[in-house]
């Protein structure tokens, strides 16, 4: 499990995350959702050390990532960020994917892993992602896609203007009171023969 307590994080003086605490289950998918620029990329960022200006406790099982050497760090965490230079969108997932793999790494996060893929990709996408945390791995994500999320997710943190607002189970998350306030929109809910959908209404 990752643990964040208190995670503040800034960018030339400007501090894009306000003290926020969030878990993210090993075996699970955790996804981060929240309006644009809210701090969730920040947050992965975070993860890896990768932004200059932090505090606050980050912890992989109980042990301090401050505290690992950048080696031991990238050996079990992956990140998957949206700069992949000359590939096309799927080609870029599926080459990072491969090397998440390759690495055997026990955390893997993934910053919009289904931005610039078609619908079919898309699915693959989330469906590797579920296979990896069903085979105990740590996944956090950031997704848009409400109906993704609500098949997908695990675990829900909702942020807005580098908090958190709220965290809990999919369904949970997306039917609470802190979702219209963060989006302005008002998810709607429907039920097939195959379980509970879910669309947005302006």
């Amino acid at each position: 499990m990752i643990s964040i307590t208190d995670l503040r994080a800034s960018y030339e003086g400007a501090e894009i995350l306000h003290g926020i605490s969030a878990d993210f289950p090993a075996g699970k998918i955790s996804v981060l959702m929240g309006p644009n620029g809210c701090g969730k990329s920040t947050t992965l960022r975070s993860l890896v050390r990768m932004v200059p200006e932090m505090s606050g406790s980050l912890t992989l099982d109980g042990q301090d990532l401050g505290a690992l050497a950048p080696q031991e760090l990238a050996r079990r965490i992956a990140l998957r960020e949206r700069k992949m230079e000359n590939l096309s969108g799927g080609q870029r997932q599926k080459a990072y994917l491969a090397m998440a793999l390759a690495q055997d790494t026990e955390v893997i996060l993934m910053d919009e892993p289904t931005t610039f893929l078609d619908i079919k990709n898309q699915f693959e996408m989330l469906d590797r992602a579920r296979s990896l945390a069903d085979g105990g791995k740590t996944v956090v994500m950031i997704l848009h896609d409400f109906e993704s999320i609500l098949h997908y997710a695990d675990h829900v943190v909702l942020m807005a203007e580098g908090r958190v607002l709220t965290a809990g189970g999919a369904e949970e998350v997306l039917r609470s009171a802190e979702v219209r306030e963060a989006f302005g929109v008002e998810p709607r809910f429907y039920e097939t023969a195959d379980g509970v959908h879910c669309y947005v209404k302006a």
